[in-house]
């Protein structure tokens, strides 16, 4: 059986894996098909019928950083400087109930995720299927205004 997908307009989503999952995903993982760009899909809030997400970009770099503890949650989220990202509620099955384009500037400080947040590996599932997909993508290096917000420790 295949990685679950989701779609938004003509770009299709796959599932890599869980990073953090405690009773359900609370994070996770995806990858545009066409591009390969890599995406976070934050949990965020929860409603009768759907939850909740923060979906944004992330640099394979940025996310071998987070698996090594080196970036917080917060850290993934500002290192890829979106300007706006999807705030997507879902259901179980991955259907969609509605997506809006969200400025980051717009999006409610409980939505974002946080500094204290870091990866925690026995709530990670899928750390070997990440980490094989993170191994196909090529060694970048960090921007200098992305370097800027690294720990100094």
């Amino acid at each position: 059986m295949g990685k679950p997908t989701f779609q938004i307009g003509d770009q299709t989503f796959q599932h890599i894996g869980d990073l953090e999952y405690f009773d359900g995903t609370l994070i996770a993982l995806f990858r545009e098909q066409a591009s390969g760009v890599l995406y976070v899909l934050h949990w965020v809030d929860v409603t009768e019928a759907f939850h909740r997400w923060v979906f944004f970009p992330v640099s394979a770099r940025a996310m071998k950083l987070y698996l090594e503890g080196k970036l917080s949650n917060e850290d993934l989220f500002l290192l890829g400087s979106p300007e706006t990202v999807w705030l997507i509620e879902l259901n179980g099955d991955l259907q969609i109930g509605s997506v809006r384009n969200v400025p980051v500037v717009e999006l409610p400080l409980t939505y974002r995720p946080t500094a204290e947040g870091f990866f925690d590996k026995p709530n990670c599932p899928d750390l070997a299927d990440i980490q094989a997909v993170l191994e196909t993508y090529p060694t970048e290096r960090l921007r200098a205004k992305d370097a800027a917000l690294l720990p100094t420790s």
